[in-house]
């Protein structure tokens, strides 16, 4: 077991998140109950974290890029490690953002959308209704002809004009409502 730990750790220290974080999986998974669980899950959700904001380096260092979609299957596995976790709902919203980011808008709304419903009176359940608007707003920008997206933007907004009554965004909802009826 710990021997399993320490080689997960060592990984981490190496900045090889994935291998980390497949080395504290085994460990879940061939050793349950022998350790400290939720000190394993924090470090699963550290290295998940480090590997979506790592920064690789190409061409002699002269160009880098990153690819933070190689962390959405270590988020999903820290979802079923442990879906009532506390920081459940981030992790669905930070896997709806990088869809967002990487103009994956479908993808982003299905992450929004559940966090919304999993986790309906988590704080961030409002940013992911309006996040999901944006991406319908951002699926109509690149499809400019297709009046669907448009429809599931203004859906989507009414839907959050009942869900969030009180909200300090309500005035820039209900503009952005207008433009969508305008715009269909």
């Amino acid at each position: 077991v710990e021997a399993q730990r320490i080689q997960g750790d060592l990984y981490f220290a190496r900045e090889e998140y994935e291998k980390a974080f497949q080395s504290y999986q085994d460990l879940i998974d061939g050793f349950a109950g022998q350790f400290d669980y939720e000190a394993v899950l924090r470090q699963q959700l550290e290295a998940a974290r480090k590997l979506e904001a790592q920064v690789y380096h190409a061409f002699f260092r002269l160009t880098s890029y990153q690819q933070p979609k190689k962390a959405i299957p270590l988020y999903r596995q820290l979802l079923t490690n442990a879906p009532r976790m506390r920081e459940a709902a981030q992790i669905l919203f930070d896997i709806g953002e990088i869809y967002q980011r990487e103009g994956d808008f479908l993808e982003a709304i299905q992450e929004y959308r559940l966090l919304d419903q999993r986790y309906p009176r988590n704080p961030l359940a409002e940013n992911a209704v309006l996040r999901m608007a944006d991406a319908y707003t951002s699926l109509a920008d690149r499809n400019p002809t297709d009046v669907r997206p448009l429809e599931g933007a203004l859906e989507t907004l009414t839907y959050f004009n009942q869900r969030f009554p009180d909200s300090v965004y309500l005035p820039d909802v209900r503009l952005r409502r207008k433009a969508c009826i305008i715009n269909i």
